[in-house]
């Protein structure tokens, strides 16, 4: 299990971020396309790190995704302790030629129970599935999803190398309010807390039992809420 994806605002200016980002990583930083809502953006030349910057948000964007993540995460945690996270992405990856179908079996009726919204792309019974299977465990608005998807399809399809039977599980979590701070001292683990359905799921999956961290602003008044979204 490993960060494969993660979003955070940093609490620091631009220049100072990007001075950090370089005395960790040494290299060079050229220019990006900015995302919505951001004005400018710079990219790591050698790790694909990228900060956005400008608009209405004062503080830098940082993101960072792939295999380079995981070194990415405990970088903004040890010099920006405070940041707050946007998303959080957790993969689980296994090989095996049933490993699809059996994640599937232990997840679906979890999720459904829970009310879950589910939904599959791709054919089932095309049996060359040369774009491969993707489950999808949530709404695309809420704050905890699970994916499981064939990644030697994916991977195979984009020409890259990969292994037969790959497939991964991935835990999407979006933090809201309070929680964007919570996430960003929460290990790979805790994540799976957001939610109480993705909690059993990684009971039932290898029997790790982690705390589950409510969403408290939904139990707020609307004034509360109101000053809230003033300060996010």
């Amino acid at each position: 299990m490993a960060f494969d994806y993660y979003a955070a605002t940093l609490p620091a200016s631009v220049t100072h971020a990007e001075a950090m980002l370089l005395h960790a990583f040494p290299g060079d930083l050229d220019t990006a396309k900015p995302v919505r809502p951001f004005t400018a953006g710079k990219q790591h030349r050698e790790q694909g790190f990228r900060l956005y910057h400008g608009g209405v948000n004062p503080h830098p964007f940082f993101v960072a995704s792939g295999k380079e993540t995981p070194k990415a995460v405990e970088f903004v945690r040890r010099v920006y302790p405070a940041h707050r996270v946007s998303r959080a992405d957790v993969a689980i990856d296994t090989v095996d030629e049933g490993a699809f179908d059996h994640l599937v079996a232990l997840i679906d009726p979890i999720a459904r129970k829970a009310g879950v919204k589910v939904t599959m792309v791709g054919d089932p019974n095309d049996e060359k599935r040369t774009t491969g299977r993707t489950m999808y465990f949530g709404a695309w608005s809420s704050d905890v999803r699970l994916y499981v998807y064939e990644k030697d399809k994916e991977q195979e399809a984009r020409g890259l190398a990969f292994h037969p039977g790959h497939v991964r599980l991935e835990l999407r979590a979006k933090p809201r309010k309070e929680r964007k701070s919570l996430a960003a001292t929460m290990d790979e683990d805790q994540l799976w807390g957001l939610s109480t359905w993705t909690r059993e799921v990684l009971e039932k999956l290898d029997g790790t039992i982690v705390p589950f961290v409510p969403d408290q602003s939904k139990r707020k008044s609307t004034v509360e809420r109101a000053f809230d979204h003033m300060l996010d």
